[in-house]
């Protein structure tokens, strides 16, 4: 067996999701000194404050979120023997390449500047359940010859059904 042949995803801490953090905590940090000012809020400081509550909200909420559905779970492909080894929760299950029905490919959309490296791979079996790879696991999804993966793109790509393996 070749090493290309073997797919790992495990969660690992990357300097990103710390610079995701920081710069949602960043703009709240300036939405509470700016709440704490002493002097009355006009029209600007109206719109001001929620625009940086939102923009430090969006990438502080996706990176715990991500790192909530990431760890503890451990995702490995082997594409020579086709099989997929999930362990969640210390449960081991194994499927084989032809139980996997589809792949969905979510990404995130970039708005303008403000773009961050949120995106996850939903593994579908025939038995009803999936697991889900995040970029906070790999950067790159392994897809099996024979299956076209349903690639779509969200402004805020949350993760609403979690690993059920």
């Amino acid at each position: 067996m070749t090493e290309d042949s073997r797919f790992t995803y495990n969660y690992r801490f990357r300097i990103g999701q710390l610079v995701n953090f920081l710069i949602g905590a960043g703009f709240l940090g300036v939405v509470i000194f700016l709440l704490q000012l002493p002097f009355e809020l006009d029209k600007l400081m109206w719109v001001l404050i929620p625009v940086l509550a939102i923009m430090g909200l969006i990438p502080f909420g996706l990176t715990l979120h991500y790192w909530f559905r990431s760890f503890g779970l451990r995702i490995t492909i082997d594409a020579a023997s086709e099989l997929i080894e999930v362990m969640h929760r210390g449960r081991f299950n194994t499927f084989k390449f032809n139980e996997l029905t589809s792949i969905e490919i979510c990404e995130h959309e970039d708005v303008g500047r403000y773009g961050f490296d949120f995106s996850f791979a939903k593994y579908s079996f025939s038995n009803g359940k999936h697991c889900i790879a995040t970029a906070f696991m790999t950067n790159q999804y392994f897809v099996p010859d024979g299956i076209e993966p349903r690639i779509y793109k969200e402004i805020i790509p949350v993760i609403w059904k979690r690993t059920n393996v």
